[in-house]
């Protein structure tokens, strides 16, 4: 596939990949658990996580301690910087550049300039940082920054950003404890993973050097993006689960939302008008994470779950 011309400015994403929430697709509700139906065109699973999930690693602070005023919510994401397994992963692998919370505008205007050609520097770059500020908000409880969209596959390290609600929720959105924070922290670094390798599924390299708004579309790349994160959450519980690593698990609230967002993706790119190039990567996506089949009726949705041994089909009634 040619390569096509970088544009003279650089493109924001037109979004900030985040693990917030999607207004309507709330799931709140692990109903029952039925054992699965028979399904002979499941595949084997294929994208067994790389990083086994581990609870008990170093880190000690607990985000209980942040709610009750013990810490500062700066102290404990310092500390998960430091401690957690995949975090540790991917600053080795060099695609992570740190993590901040709340940042100034000051403060993004000087992290921008590491992503800015001495062109672009002498510029002004207000538009870019009132963009970054106006993305980063909404129910969104983490993000990557800086989300040029041009950063996509070009190998260069970004940050995850933290928001006040991950510590601080006016609606109760279920942050329970540190393995939902552990959870959305793994589905941001999914993203961070992404976007500094780019994706390759059924032969199609994606990366912003081989897309155009021709051939895979915003929302599509959204969805898809999504998709994976929330896989690699799921998939890392059902892990857990098959271990019997009882200790800190996430949260009902957690699990059923992602759960919720994982279904409501799939179905978006199931039912998608796609082009050629979208539709050979939704079904090499779809093979790939077969062993947690959504199966959506309405109102309700199963998850058929063949990893790890786990033979499940968990029923799930959306919210209102």
């Amino acid at each position: 596939m040619s390569k096509r011309k970088q544009p003279a400015k650089r493109k924001l994403l037109p979004y900030i990949i985040g693990a917030g929430l999607i207004a309507g697709a709330g799931i709140f509700a692990l109903i029952r658990d039925e054992a699965p139906q028979e399904n002979p065109a499941a595949a084997v699973e294929k994208s067994e996580p790389k990083i086994p999930q581990q609870y008990e690693t170093a880190c000690k602070l607990s985000i209980n301690d942040v709610k009750n005023g013990k810490i500062s919510p700066q102290y404990y994401i310092d500390e998960l910087f430091e401690c957690l397994p995949d975090v540790q992963q991917a600053r080795k692998k060099g695609m992570l550049a740190g993590f901040i919370y709340n940042p100034t505008n000051e403060e993004i205007e000087a992290m921008i300039g590491q992503f800015l050609s001495p062109d672009e520097r002498t510029d002004d770059i207000e538009p870019f940082i009132n963009e970054i500020v106006k993305s980063s908000k909404g129910d969104i409880h983490a993000y990557l920054f800086p989300g040029f969209m041009y950063l996509f596959g070009a190998k260069k390290p970004v940050y995850v950003g933290f928001r006040d609600s991950i510590f601080y929720s006016e609606s109760g959105t279920g942050i329970a404890n540190d393995a939902d924070v552990e959870s959305i922290v793994k589905h941001e670094i999914q993203h961070v993973d992404d976007i500094y390798h780019g994706i390759n599924l059924g032969g199609v390299e994606l990366s912003y050097e081989t897309i155009s708004p021709d051939t895979f579309r915003a929302d599509f790349f959204e969805n898809l993006l999504e998709l994976r994160a929330e896989y690699k959450q799921l998939s890392e519980f059902f892990k857990d689960v098959s271990a019997e690593k009882r200790k800190s698990m996430i949260s009902a609230y957690r699990f059923g939302n992602t759960a919720g967002h994982y279904n409501a993706h799939w179905q978006f790119l199931a039912g998608y008008p796609a082009t050629e190039m979208e539709e050979r990567v939704r079904n090499a996506q779809f093979q790939e994470f077969s062993g947690i089949l959504p199966e959506d009726e309405g109102n309700s949705f199963f998850l058929n779950v063949d990893l790890f041994g786990i033979h499940k089909r968990p029923f799930f009634r959306k919210s209102l």
